[in-house]
């Protein structure tokens, strides 16, 4: 059926949308970020092996220096997540996943500086929209709201390495298999995020922090990686772009159901004009 891909890269978006509230949930005995970060990846690492151990479909045969690439590219991703959880011990939900979207922009900056390519008047105006939006859902400016220097900082920073980790997945050997690809890239990250979260691993939280890393890594890496390696390539890549923006409203709507944070009509004004921006931009113009 023509509509299974797109219903499988739905299930993934909606899937992203799950990992930031999931994370202020494990937070709530305190100092847990770190630990869970480290369960989040371990698990992640050994669940897509053990998929791509059991899985029958021929895999691409990678050099060393391939293969040292392509485990090297999980460093943002590892980078990414850490920082993009940190930031929500100050800021909310809402607030962290729409600075997280400021990667569109972030993404198409690098190639118009770094590799020269030139930006698509529609995409630059896309990226444009995308200012007012934040400034809505995040109330940046209201008196009525103090929003954490640091968590918008640390948040922001999630979405350069997120910018990062797009333009070097998108560098990878293209006939590499996706359940093969996102298996290295995630075990690259999981040395990262051991390296640098082995430390804050409590024993006295030890199965609360392993508790709520599974969860996490179910939403967070294992199900999308899962869904987008059997929709994604059978759809545009617009396509794509527009359904995974999904994960915007998505996180904001279980911050809500979950942890009960309040949906104000400056926040649904913002983000409904960030998803503008990114269907527009990714939807194919036609002179």
């Amino acid at each position: 059926m023509k509509s299974t891909p797109l219903f499988f890269v739905f299930i993934g978006s909606i899937s992203y949308g799950m990992p930031a509230p999931l994370m202020k949930l494990a937070n709530i005995p305190g100092g847990q970020t770190g630990g869970v970060i480290f369960f989040v990846f371990v698990f992640s690492a050994i669940l897509l092996n053990g998929l791509m151990l059991i899985r029958k479909n021929k895999k691409t045969h990678l050099h060393r220096k391939e293969l040292l690439k392509t485990i090297s590219s999980g460093i943002p991703l590892a980078l990414t997540t850490s920082l993009y959880f940190i930031s929500l011990n100050y800021i909310s939900v809402s607030v962290a996943v729409v600075m997280l979207m400021q990667s569109v922009w972030i993404t198409q900056l690098i190639d118009w500086l770094v590799f020269r390519k030139k930006i698509p008047l529609q995409n630059g105006i896309s990226s444009i929209l995308i200012f007012p939006g934040t400034i809505l859902a995040t109330n940046m400016f209201s008196n009525q709201q103090t929003v954490s220097l640091t968590g918008l900082i640390l948040s922001f920073l999630a979405a350069i390495s997120y910018a990062l980790t797009i333009q070097v997945t998108g560098r990878i050997r293209t006939d590499i298999p996706p359940l093969q690809k996102a298996t290295f890239l995630c075990s690259g990250a999981c040395i990262i995020a051991a390296t640098l979260w082995f430390h804050s691993i409590r024993s006295d939280y030890l199965l609360h922090q392993m508790y709520w890393g599974a969860i996490i890594s179910l939403f967070a890496i294992v199900v999308p990686a899962i869904t987008f390696s059997a929709g994604m390539p059978k759809i545009s890549p617009g396509t794509g772009a527009i359904i995974t923006s999904l994960e915007l409203p998505c996180a904001i709507l279980f911050s809500w159901i979950l942890l009960g944070e309040t949906i104000t009509w400056s926040v649904f004004s913002g983000v409904t004009m960030i998803l503008i921006a990114v269907i527009s931009g990714a939807t194919p113009y036609k002179k």
